[in-house]
């Protein structure tokens, strides 16, 4: 009798959820310039059919604001979007309004290092950011680049520090602006002193060595 009770209720339970829970019908974009509806959509992590929940609007402006200031572009606005419920509260429509405001550009970028370096060898690769959106997976791309261009000289353990990323506006042009502050380490250099060539039965190892085309002591 109890095992009736209790599977009646499960019962119950499922059937109310299933029939009050809300899905999104349609999903609509709007005041983005740069962007594409569909690019905001996906950092929205909304679809079409999905549930509804209080609160969904919110968790789309974060992950939205992420995705935009990771491109360069932090003045965003997401003023009048809203949602919409049908007659009977079971549809919902969200309105999303994307206005990704002006982008912020580098205006000037600092290079250091701790150590006795010739500074001038490093900051060709950064220098044409100079101008361009502020755009952390292009400087990212940048830095790791140069980190297996050292490595590859010997500096397994350099590391690029941003040391400060310093956001204003032109008082004239009301452009926004970016200045960088980098900060290479180069640290100890290193080089290969042995190589071991464990668990080959049939090729000799000075062999498997020519085809790495590494030699110790470099």
């Amino acid at each position: 009798m109890i095992c009736l009770i209790r599977n009646i209720l499960l019962l119950v339970i499922f059937v109310s959820f299933t029939t009050f829970s809300q899905r999104i019908e349609k999903i609509e974009v709007n005041k983005n310039k740069t962007f594409s509806d569909e690019e905001i959509e996906e950092w929205a992590g909304l679809n079409e059919g999905q549930n509804y929940f209080p609160g969904i609007l919110d968790s789309s402006y974060s992950r939205i604001s992420s995705a935009l200031s990771y491109n360069g572009y932090f003045n965003f606005s997401f003023e009048g979007s809203q949602v919409e419920f049908s007659s009977d509260s079971q549809q919902v429509n969200l309105l999303l309004n994307v206005d990704e405001g002006q982008p912020t550009v580098i205006k000037n970028l600092f290079f250091s290092s701790s150590d006795s370096l010739n500074i001038e060898n490093y900051l060709s690769s950064f220098d044409y950011l100079k101008g361009e959106i502020f755009n952390r997976y292009e400087i990212e791309s940048i830095i790791g680049e140069l980190l297996k261009n050292l490595e590859n000289q010997g500096f397994p353990f350099a590391k690029i520090i941003i040391r400060s990323v310093y956001l204003y506006d032109d008082s004239t042009s009301e452009d926004h602006l970016a200045d960088l502050n980098l900060k290479l380490e180069e640290g100890r250099k290193s080089r290969i002193d042995k190589i071991e060539v464990v668990g080959n039965n049939s090729t000799k190892d000075y062999v498997i060595i020519r085809e790495l085309r590494i030699s110790p002591f470099k």
